[in-house]
């Protein structure tokens, strides 16, 4: 337990800070900048490097110190920091590789944690030699550090390492076959069209990734075959994953140009279009909601696949019928119901959750609004971990619940009259986007309450109908549909 939520808090503050289009992520490389100073390539090499390894060993040292000590004590010191310290290093030779497109960059970082991650598995799993690990690791480590060299070295002198791939030009003549020939006809369709070249496949390719890598990742550990604990872990990344991965790239949904580009900001096409600020924002969550529909569809037939070629469909029967066992056929059907309503529903929230910080064209804006969500669930984890520790402590923590979502409450009803008082009295929204935005609010939330509701009935819940339904408004998204045509309108006229 202590393991899968260290590494979803990681999984998020990773693609979160990937996605920030800053200097040095997986988009750009080694900031350029530092290419000018008079010093050698192993200084500009060796202290990022040091740094990130000084900050992995005292994250850990601090978990130790969290994590109680029944999760830590089988492992042995070294271990786990050599392990980070690998990982952290292959990470910035990777990006610091001057590849002429980042696509290319991403697609080679997950093959090389592929071969460097498997053949000590495969090692001790299927052959049982039991490999001295820190001196694999130490290796591991010195050779990022020789590749993150070569990597400097070739990008200080403008090497751009871009092989010509065979079917590039195959690609190319199928892209132009599927180019819209006939015009629009309006505005909002045109934009539309837009949103949806730039954003439509950007959360369900990097879903695909995350859970492809998973999978195999799986099919390579002792959980293979037809075992329960591989169907539980493959369910539980595919209904985690969409959830996880729209957070961390929300904030890319507010830019007006394709999300693997990281050129100048193009808000002077958007701000020249004969459009109002409401109808560009209105494309933005049409194109979020196609993006998250496909990237369920992704989910879904990734674990088909998976389970069909593994064998596990017994498993993931026998698991469907003891999950429905405390409930009636009537309610077994509503849970069904509802949860292919729930689950779109709070990935499109997450995916628009950046939505207002990204239209505000302000990088720094967009870079806080990232970097305050991977504080806060870092500092999130600390009390999650504990808790895992301390089970007695549990009944104390449900019981004060209610008091949360009352303070939850009192901030989001704050927030929303603001934004859409500011919003209406600017004419920024009509009546109809009001009406509209009420609609989708009280759907989810009654839809997540009923949800809840239901599964939590045969295990004589704590709370009312009431509070379940509160806790439901709660989340559902409001503010940001004001929000987000303040935020577009501010960056319009700057």
């Amino acid at each position: 337990m202590t393991v899968a939520i260290l590494s979803l808090a990681s999984g998020y503050i990773l693609n979160a800070i990937l996605f920030l289009d800053r200097e040095g992520d997986l988009a750009s490389g080694y900031p350029r900048r530092l290419f000018t100073l008079p010093v050698a390539t192993t200084t500009l090499v060796l202290w990022p490097i040091f740094l990130s390894v000084a900050t992995v060993t005292i994250l850990w040292l601090l978990t130790v110190v969290i994590v109680p000590d029944s999760f830590t004590a089988g492992l042995r010191t070294l271990l786990p920091i050599l392990l980070l310290a690998a990982a952290i290093s292959w990470l910035q030779a990777m990006v610091w590789c001057p590849f002429g497109a980042s696509w290319y960059r991403l697609v080679v970082c997950l093959i090389v944690y592929n071969v460097l991650v498997m053949p000590p598995l495969l090692a001790k799993l299927v052959f049982e030699i039991d490999l001295p690990w820190e001196l694999l690791l130490t290796a591991y480590l010195f050779g990022a550090w020789g590749v993150a060299y070569w990597a400097v070295l070739g990008a200080r002198r403008g090497d751009v390492w871009m092989p010509r791939l065979k079917g590039a030009k195959l690609v190319e003549t199928a892209s132009r076959a599927f180019e819209r020939r006939r015009s629009f006809g309006s505005p909002a369709s045109a934009q539309l069209w837009f949103e949806a070249r730039c954003h439509l496949w950007m959360l369900p390719v990097l879903t695909f990734w995350f859970l492809a890598v998973f999978i195999v990742f799986l099919a390579a550990t002792p959980f293979r075959g037809s075992t329960p604990l591989f169907s539980n872990s493959l369910l539980a990344l595919a209904a985690s994953s969409p959830t996880l991965m729209a957070f961390s790239v929300s904030a890319r949904l507010g830019r007006f140009e394709p999300f693997w580009r990281t050129g100048s900001p193009s808000i002077g096409f958007a701000g020249a279009r004969p459009m109002t600020s409401q109808s560009l924002v209105v494309a933005k969550f049409r194109v979020a909601l196609t993006s998250v529909l496909l990237t369920w569809g992704v989910a879904v037939l990734l674990v088909a696949v998976t389970v069909l070629g593994s064998g596990t469909w017994r498993d993931m029967a026998e698991l469907a019928r003891r999950a429905a066992r405390p409930y009636d056929s009537q309610s077994v059907w509503l849970i069904a119901c509802l949860s292919l309503i729930v689950a779109p529903a709070l990935s499109w929230n997450c995916l628009t959750s950046g939505l207002p910080f990204g239209l505000t064209g302000r990088r720094w804006i967009a870079e806080a609004y990232a970097w305050g969500f991977a504080v806060f669930m870092m500092a999130l984890t600390v009390p999650i971990v504990w808790f895992v520790g301390h089970r007695d402590s549990v009944p104390t923590l449900i019981a004060s619940l209610p008091l949360f979502i009352v303070a939850l409450a009192a901030l989001k009803v704050t927030a929303a009259v603001v934004s859409f008082r500011k919003a209406l009295g600017r004419q920024l929204i009509d009546s109809r986007y009001l009406a509209a935005a009420l609609t989708i609010w009280l759907t989810i939330a009654l839809c997540m309450a009923g949800l809840a509701w239901l599964a939590a009935s045969p295990f004589k819940p704590p709370f009312s109908a009431v509070w379940f339904l509160g806790a439901a408004m709660v989340t559902s998204p409001l503010a940001r549909f004001a929000l987000a045509p303040l935020a577009l309108d501010w960056n319009r006229h700057r």
